[in-house]
């Protein structure tokens, strides 16, 4: 059996699982695997195992998805991004991990435009470039307001924990 089609039987099941919980459609799950897979075939000789192969295979599922939505000029809401466990800054995903209910409804409460880039960045784990072309705005504004957000909901945490 092929290395391709071993990695293909292996890991379908996985890789489609994730694409029909982040689009909720199976057709479109169905393209988004297909196309996981020829994309990773593509890129495969230069994948250096960095990280598990499931979770690189989910990663480029998860990009074709976003890159999906934004040439139908949808954002993702923050109610639909699965939970996947991996991908992002580990101090961000500890925050929310760490102060469960509180910390989600401390980032869902945040001002504009700190929600939006907060949801962009963390949950859709979208470059700050591509948030600064949604948003109309600069890479370099979207990280200051991506920081900001961050610091807003760990005040907003320390504040209902009387620190």
């Amino acid at each position: 059996m092929l290395e391709a089609e071993r990695m293909y039987r292996a890991y379908y099941p996985e890789v489609y699982g994730y694409a029909l919980r982040l689009c909720g459609d199976k057709p479109l799950a169905e393209d988004l695997c297909q196309e996981t897979f020829l994309r990773a075939l593509d890129a495969l000789p230069g994948f250096k195992g960095e990280c598990p192969l499931p979770a690189w295979l989910k990663r480029i599922c998860r990009n074709l998805f976003y890159s999906h939505l934004r040439r139908q000029g949808r954002v993702i809401p923050v109610a639909e991004v699965p939970e996947t466990g991996e991908g992002g800054d580990p101090q961000e995903q500890a925050l929310l991990r760490l102060t469960g209910e509180r910390a989600l409804a401390a980032a869902l409460s945040l001002e504009e435009p700190y929600r939006s880039v907060f949801r962009l960045r963390f949950w859709g784990g979208l470059p700050y470039r591509d948030i600064g072309r949604m948003l109309g705005r600069g890479e370099n504004w979207a990280c200051v307001a991506f920081h900001r957000a961050r610091a807003r909901i760990r005040e907003r945490l320390e504040d209902e924990d009387g620190t």
